[in-house]
């Protein structure tokens, strides 16, 4: 069950709340995987949360966005775990687990501010942080308390000419917890910035882009020892075709 309610305070405020409640079921790999040294638990219990959020929606002329702050109160959440100095990883159920966090997200439109600036076509900015109160000390853990602390983008679409668009986008993350590397030392998860770029034309119906992710090719670790891809490009096209009625 879950109830929502909002609040039109004028033509472009509203606020909003809501309480929601929502369960999850073990999958079989989680009840059933044996092999690379995890295990999974035939006696997980579903997991189950209450999920509140309270916040605020903007849109106006210039632009659009909402800032609002959520609360997850979580019992039995199923999660992987590495007790320390063990080598093996066990799904197990995390009671009593409670998450806090604040959200803020923030879109320019093309028809406000935006349009006295010859070179811009979009600015965009999101914030998220989240809090545990609980944490992993005496063991590591895979998903539910090493979480990604903090993220921010920022995105800025520049119109380089009328038809051709530069969108530039900046992503700071921050993961919590600590992770055993292939040499078997712990090390902390560190803070990453990231830079994509894409480069796309508008031509009627024809959309061409050409993109490269992770633009200063950083190193990093998103989870555990899974390295992710360093400097990659990418390239395509899209064309949409109308039907008359």
């Amino acid at each position: 069950p879950g109830v929502d309610i909002a609040y039109q305070v004028d033509n472009e405020l509203r606020a909003y709340a809501s309480v929601n409640k929502s369960f999850r079921f073990p999958s079989y790999t989680d009840l059933y995987y044996r092999l690379g040294g995890a295990i999974g638990s035939i006696n997980l219990k579903p997991e189950k949360s209450v999920n509140y959020e309270l916040g605020l929606k903007y849109n106006d002329e210039n632009g659009y966005g909402h800032v609002s702050l959520f609360k997850r109160e979580g019992d039995n959440l199923i999660d992987w775990v590495r007790l320390t100095g063990s080598s093996v990883t066990q799904a197990t159920n995390l009671t009593d687990v409670v998450i806090n966090g604040f959200e803020l997200d923030y879109v320019t439109k093309t028809e406000g501010w935006v349009k006295e600036i010859s070179w811009l076509n979009q600015f965009r900015l999101n914030y998220t942080f989240m809090q545990s109160e609980n944490n992993s000390e005496g063991f590591e853990s895979n998903y539910v308390l090493d979480f990604v602390e903090i993220k921010t983008d920022a995105v800025l679409q520049l119109k380089l000419t009328k038809t051709i668009l530069l969108d530039w986008r900046t992503s700071y993350q921050d993961r919590k917890g600590e992770f055993v590397n292939v040499k078997g030392e712990e090390k902390k998860y560190e803070g990453i910035f990231l830079t994509d770029v894409k480069l796309s034309t508008q031509q009627k119906q024809l959309n061409v882009f050409v993109q490269v992710s992770n633009l200063f090719d950083v190193d990093y670790f998103d989870l555990g020892n899974v390295q992710n891809p360093g400097r990659w490009f990418s390239a395509g096209l899209r064309y949409n075709i109308e039907f008359k009625k």
